[in-house]
Parts: structure tokens; sequence; C-alpha cells
């Protein structure tokens, strides 16, 4: 900790070093090209902030746990540098790293508002980290759940439209071996998709 490193070093070194990196930066640029807007306010605002000595941050801690905002504010800043840099190793995620940070900052300040009190600075150190990681991985499980369910429904639709091609071309309402059949997909895998869609399938078609 008495190596300073600048944030804008961390985010070369963090590019060089994954090739990933770059789908981030493409991911955060605005839709007229001009960038990467708020990560780069972001990494501007990080540079600025002085780094506090290991006692004046424990100092801080105590006073924030007794309820001083001051001291809560002045350790949210210290802490961006390290959403930002919790967010870099997210690389391989589909959000943009600058949903990831404002979520890592929600949670920082969440995790400052309900400090608890800790033995030493360590401590103080890791509850705010979880905080932060949490928040980071709770958007990121919510993203998982969103691609899942998009996933489904498109299986659910293309189940659907296969369905009324059949039954126009056979003119009956189709059984499920002859949509196994024709999809080329396994009973049991065509039952699971029956199953996510619910009643609303069953009323468009008696798969029996």
């Amino acid at each position: 900790e008495t190596t300073q490193k600048t944030v804008k070093e961390h985010a070369e070194r963090a590019s060089a070093s994954n090739p990933e990196t770059e789908k981030q930066e493409e991911n955060s640029e605005t839709q007229d090209g001009e960038g990467p807007d708020f990560l780069g306010m972001y990494l501007e605002e990080l540079a600025e902030i002085e780094k506090l000595s290991e006692t004046e941050e424990e100092r801080l801690f105590f006073e924030a746990v007794n309820g001083d905002s001051m001291a809560k504010s002045t350790l949210a800043g210290q802490y961006l540098e390290t959403v930002y840099e919790l967010a870099m190793t997210y690389v391989a995620s589909e959000l943009p790293i600058e949903d990831l940070v404002q979520e890592g900052n929600i949670g920082l300040l969440l995790a400052l508002e309900n400090l608890e009190a800790k033995p030493n600075l360590e401590e103080y150190r890791k509850q705010v980290f979880d905080g932060i990681r949490k928040a980071m991985e709770e958007v990121e499980m919510s993203q998982d759940k969103k691609d899942l369910d998009d996933e489904i429904v498109g299986r659910v639709n293309h189940l659907n439209e296969s369905i009324l091609s059949l039954e126009e071309d056979l003119g009956h309402k189709v059984s499920m071996s002859e949509l196994s059949a024709y999809l080329e997909m396994p009973l049991e895998e065509i039952k699971d998709v029956l199953r996510m869609a619910g009643d609303e399938m069953k009323d468009k078609s008696d798969v029996r």
C-alpha cells in the first residue's frame, strides 16, 4: 500500500493483459462514437482523489460507525477505485462495465451506511469490499436469469411455431411422437419445453 498506483495505469495494464477488456470498452462507447463518456469521467475523478493514510482511514471508519456523514462521504471517495478494480475482474460479463461500476457504487454506499463496528482496519475494509462485490454479483445473477428467460422464450416460440406448422400440414392435432420426429428432438426435451411454456402453450395446441 506504500506503492501509489494511478487508476489510469491500472486500466492500461488491465487492457494490455486481457483482450476481453476491449469488448468492455466497446460496450461503454456512446452511440455517436464519442467514446466511453461515463468511464472516462469516472477515471478522471479517481485520479484526483488523495489517498488517506491507514491511521486516517481507520479513524474515519470509527466516525462513520458512529453516524458521521462526512466520514462516510470521504470513505466513499476512497473506495471508488476499489469499485472500478473489482468491476474490471468481470471482463467476461455481458454487462457493460459502467453498469457494474454503478451497481458497485450502490453497494459501496449501502455498506458504509450499514457499517458495523470492527476491531481493526482490515475488518472494516473487508466489510466494504464484500458489500461492493455482493452488489455486482447480484446484478450479474440478474443478467444471467434474464439471458436464461430469453433462451426459454425462444425455445417455446420455436416449439409453438413448429406445432402450428405441423398441424396445418397434417390436418389434425399433433402427438408428442409426431412432434419429436418432426423436430428431431427427444420426447423428454419437448416435455420440458412444454412445462416451461405453461398453460398458454396448452391452450394453443393440445399436444398429447
